[in-house]
C-alpha cells in the first residue's frame, strides 16, 4: 500500500514534510521482550526443574504478548502518516476503518507542540492545529513533532521580508527622530518571521498572552460597563495597540469586536502582521509608524504599551504621548519588567544561562521605575491633578511559576 498522501497530492502540490507514528510506540513490546530474555536466561542459571518450567511457561506467555504489542505497533506507524504540503495539513490513521483530518495553510490560525522531558529526548509530541472556523485538532505522539510548525512559520516570514525590503530603510530613518531606539527595530525585524512560532524566540509573549488578553479585556470591561463574558464586549471601542509586533494581541480583541489598530516602527513586523490577519479574514488597520508620527488629532478609547517602554528613548515624552491620544475618560494599559530583586535575579540568571535567547528578545532591558516612584509616569493618587492628567488605578504583575504564569 503506497501513501495517502501520493494518492490525493493536486496539480502543483509539493510535500514538505512527512512523518507517522514514533518508534516509541514498541516500548511495550521493547520491554516485554526484555522480560522475556531475562526468563530463559533465569532458566538457564536454575537447576530447580519446577522453577525452571515456571521460567519457561512465564517467558512463553510474556512472548505471545511480546509478539501483539509489536503487531500492533507496527499496524498503528504503518497506518498512520501526517503530512505537511505547500497548500495544506494531511494526516491520516487507520486502515479499515480510517480517519484522515485535513486543512488548507490559510485557514491555519496557529500550531503548538507539547512535549514532555521524554518527548524532547526522543524527539516525539502532541501536535495541535487551531484554524479559523476549522476548529481545533490533536495529532497525538508524532516523530519530528518540532518541525511541524516551522513551515508556516518560516512562509509568512519570508513573504513579510520580500514584500518590505524596499521599505525598511524608510521606516528606520524616520524612526530616528523620535523616541523609538533605532537598534531595538532592528533586533525585532530579524524575529518577524518567528512571532507565531510558540516554541519560537517569542514563546515568553505566547505564555503570558492569555494572562494579558485576560487582564486587559476585564479592566476594559469594568471601565466602559461591559459584560466580559460577551464575545463581542469590546464592540465599538476604538484600540491602539502600540508596538504591536506581528499582532499577538490586535487579533484577540479584534475578534472581541474592538476597532483595532496596530502600530510598529519596523515594516517586516506590519507585513508579517498584515498576513498572518488576512490568513484569519481579520480587518486590521496596521501601521508601520511610531506614535509621535501619528496624526495628534487621533483618538482612541484604549491604549495599549505592552513590552515596550523598556526599548524607547524618552519614556516620560512617550508616555505624554500616549496618555494625549486617550478619549476623555478612556483607559491605557501599560506593562514593563518590575523593577524589584526578584526581576533583577530573574534577568540576570536568563542573560548568564540562556545568553542567545535573552540578547533576541531584550537586548538592551531598561527597568522601568514603579509607576508609583516614576517622574516621568503619573502617580497613583494625586487628588489635585491637573484635569487632563491620568492616575495608575491598578498595578499588577505576572510570576512566572513553575508550571504556568499567575498574577501577583
Amino acid at each position: 500500500m503506497g501513501r495517502y498522501i501520493d494518492e490525493i497530492l493536486q496539480p502543483g502540490e509539493k510535500v514538505l514534510y512527512s512523518t507517522n507514528a514514533h518508534w516509541m510506540f514498541y516500548l511495550p513490546a521493547i520491554g516485554a521482550w526484555i522480560v522475556v530474555l531475562a526468563l530463559l536466561i533465569l532458566s538457564r542459571m536454575t537447576t530447580v526443574d519446577g522453577l525452571v518450567m515456571a521460567c519457561f511457561a512465564a517467558a512463553a506467555v510474556v512472548a505471545v504478548a511480546a509478539l501483539y504489542w509489536t503487531a500492533a505497533a507496527w499496524f498503528h506507524r504503518w497506518t498512520t502518516e501526517t503530512d505537511v504540503t505547500n497548500f495544506r495539513v494531511v494526516h491520516k490513521s487507520g486502515f479499515i476503518k480510517r480517519r484522515t483530518f485535513e486543512m488548507s495553510l490559510d485557514k491555519v490560525e496557529s500550531v503548538d507542540v507539547n512535549q514532555s522531558i521524554m518527548g524532547r529526548l526522543l524527539n516525539y509530541g502532541d501536535v495541535t492545529i487551531r484554524g479559523v472556523g476549522e476548529g481545533i485538532e490533536t495529532i497525538k505522539t508524532i516523530a519530528r513533532a518540532a518541525v511541524v510548525p516551522q513551515f508556516d512559520h518560516r512562509a509568512i516570514g519570508a513573504r513579510a521580508i520580500m514584500a518590505t525590503q524596499s521599505t525598511l530603510s524608510g521606516s528606520s530613518a524616520n524612526a530616528s527622530a523620535s523616541s523609538v531606539d533605532p537598534a531595538e527595530v532592528a533586533k525585532f525585524s530579524k524575529l518577524s518571521d518567528e512571532w507565531w512560532d510558540p516554541r519560537g524566540k517569542m514563546a515568553p509573549l505566547h505564555k503570558i498572552n492569555p494572562l494579558r488578553l485576560t487582564y486587559i479585556r476585564d479592566a476594559a470591561c469594568r471601565k466602559f460597563e461591559r459584560n466580559a463574558k460577551s464575545l463581542s464586549c469590546l464592540s465599538g471601542l476604538r484600540l491602539l495597540d502600540i508596538g504591536c509586533g506581528a499582532g499577538l494581541l490586535c487579533e484577540p480583541f479584534t475578534r472581541l469586536g474592538a476597532q483595532v489598530i496596530g502600530i510598529d516602527p519596523s515594516a517586516t513586523n506590519i507585513a508579517a502582521a498584515k498576513l498572518h490577519a488576512d490568513k484569519g479574514h481579520l480587518s486590521i488597520d496596521y501601521r508601520c509608524t511610531t506614535v509621535e508620527e501619528m496624526d495628534a488629532r487621533e483618538r482612541f478609547d484604549i491604549v495599549l504599551a505592552m513590552e515596550v517602554v523598556e526599548h524607547v528613548v524618552d519614556v516620560g515624552a512617550f508616555i505624554k504621548r500616549c496618555t494625549a491620544m486617550l478619549k476623555p475618560g478612556g483607559l491605557m494599559v501599560a506593562s514593563t519588567i518590575n523593577r524589584n530583586w526578584k526581576s533583577f535575579c530573574a534577568d540576570h540568571c536568563r542573560r548568564r544561562i540562556r545568553a542567545a535567547l535573552a540578547a533576541a528578545r531584550h537586548p538592551r532591558v531598561e527597568q522601568v521605575r514603579h509607576p508609583r516612584r516614576a517622574r516621568a509616569l503619573p502617580r497613583r493618587r494625586q487628588p489635585h491633578r491637573a484635569p487632563n492628567r491620568p492616575a495608575w488605578s491598578t498595578t499588577r504583575s505576572p510570576t512566572n511559576g513553575p508550571c504556568r504564569p499567575t498574577w501577583t
